[in-house]
């Protein structure tokens, strides 16, 4: 018995080609990597587990819950000022950011407030031990203070909204050094009221949830840069294959 190999006439390799590069062409789209966006919680990598990387600071007294991850930020009375704080974990994100907006549930509010958000020197485990009764003047002035990450005007609306601030481009230099050089491998932020007012009062409660200390996580969300090409072993194997292809289809046509 004599084994037949078959062949392809100059005809076939012409239709073969194009299908052949269309193959090609979807292997490598999906081996380009695209922007991104990013999603990242203060529930992600908790520095104590059962509670999220964010809480408050107060001018006046300490946080002796340990779970308590309220953020209530601004004037609630008389000399008693209220700062907070935000932690997100930045493990295993490569790549450059191009944009950063923070998002948080506005909870329970008093007045049109100016809302700006800060550096801070304090590592995610320094903020986190606020919460076991420390009371820190220093942490409280730096949640407030130094580099400005953008300072917005919030009007007055219902508990369960989101609210969405547009970090500016010191937030996004801050970031990106985090990004080369992760130092406590967390991206943390300050935010302090300036002025009258307050917002995110009551945030140790879900609706519905009398007394509990739940909180929804905060969400800090990242544009991320197109990094670039790298083709995948299958795409490069594909490819590799369609430039044979595409040879062995010019050679027929030659002798056609």
């Amino acid at each position: 018995m004599s084994l037949h190999t078959p062949r392809f006439t100059a005809r076939a390799w012409r239709t073969a080609v194009p299908k052949c590069m269309l193959l090609i062409s979807l292997g490598l789209a999906g081996a380009w990597s695209q922007a991104s966006t990013v999603v990242l919680t203060t529930s992600q990598a908790q520095i104590r587990p059962g509670a999220d990387n964010q809480g408050w600071l107060s001018s006046v007294s300490a946080n002796e819950n340990a779970f308590n991850d309220n953020h209530i930020t601004g004037l609630f009375g008389p000399g008693e000022e209220y700062r907070s704080f935000f932690s997100f974990s930045l493990q295993s994100l490569t790549g450059t950011v191009l944009g950063a907006r923070i998002e948080l549930r506005r909870y329970q509010q008093q007045g049109t407030v100016n809302l700006g958000f800060w550096d801070t020197t304090a590592t995610a485990a320094e903020l986190s031990a606020t919460r076991d009764g420390l009371f820190s003047p220093g942490i409280f002035e730096d949640l407030g203070s130094g580099t400005s990450y953008g300072s917005f005007q919030v009007v007055q609306g219902d508990g369960e909204d989101i609210l969405a601030f547009e970090l500016n481009a010191q937030a996004l230099s801050a970031l990106n050094a985090r990004l080369a050089q992760p130092g406590d491998g967390y991206f943390s932020l300050g935010a302090a009221v300036q002025g009258e007012g307050y917002l995110f009062a009551t945030s140790n409660d879900e609706p519905g949830a009398s007394g509990g200390l739940l909180n929804s996580p905060q969400r800090l969300v990242l544009r991320m840069a197109e990094s670039q090409p790298v083709p995948e072993p299958g795409s490069l194997a594909l490819a590799v294959l369609g430039l044979a292809v595409a040879a062995r289809a010019t050679r027929m046509r030659s002798r056609a």
